[in-house]
């Protein structure tokens, strides 16, 4: 795992190495078996005073090492077959992360517009449960993500946040009135586009999660 001095280095996971129009790249570095976030995952990073929050999108793997010592790599078959003798795989990936807003620190008030940008170098975390709440029933950043539709494969991430979010709500029905709404305001009341994309979240499905 990535060391991040005085962090908590288990939250962290990776650097940002450039940054444009909204869509930040993420060198992942890990050596001990974690995968990367998933598609649709939260994270965020700090510059000086501010928090920026982004949805990873896309990821491609750049290297893997099984980390042999070198006797073992004049032997890799014998070694791989031997399962006391199982190398540790070390993962090289860059992912991409659409940023959707910030929030100055210590207030928590998100906002969509920034005039900053995430810093070169900034450390990259994923979302505790407890921080996805205030992404759960505020959809302002939405808009973003639709704005971005020749970048990011807007739809999909849509589909994939509202499945997320659905497990904060008790009743589907509420809940897919409530995103219905949002939608149609995003998408210029295109009501077809809106009940395709959440009936493909499959919210309504009993054993949604």
């Amino acid at each position: 795992m990535t060391e991040f001095p005085g962090r908590q280095a288990e939250q962290y996971f990776g650097f940002i190495s450039r940054y444009h129009d909204h869509v930040a790249w993420i060198d992942m570095d890990s050596g001990s078996h974690r995968p990367p976030p998933a598609f649709g995952t939260f994270v965020k990073c700090e510059a000086e005073d501010e928090i920026f929050y982004g949805i990873i999108f896309n990821g491609k793997i750049k290297d893997i090492d099984l980390c042999l010592s070198p006797s073992d790599r004049e032997q890799s078959p014998s070694v791989l077959s031997d399962e006391s003798k199982k190398p540790r795989v070390r993962l090289t990936a860059e992912l991409q992360a659409v940023i959707v807003g910030s929030a100055i620190s210590g207030t928590g008030q998100f906002r969509r517009h920034f005039y900053r940008q995430p810093a070169t170098g900034s450390a990259v975390s994923v979302l505790h449960e407890s921080e996805l709440v205030r992404f759960a029933s505020d959809f302002s950043y939405f808009r973003t993500v639709i704005s971005l539709r020749y970048a990011v494969p807007a739809e999909e991430l849509l589909i994939n946040l509202i499945r997320k979010f659905s497990v904060f709500f008790g009743e589907p029905k509420n809940y897919a009135s409530h995103v219905g709404k949002e939608l149609n305001k995003l998408f210029d009341d295109d009501h077809t586009l809106t009940g395709q994309i959440i009936l493909r979240s499959g919210i309504y499905s009993k054993n949604r999660g």
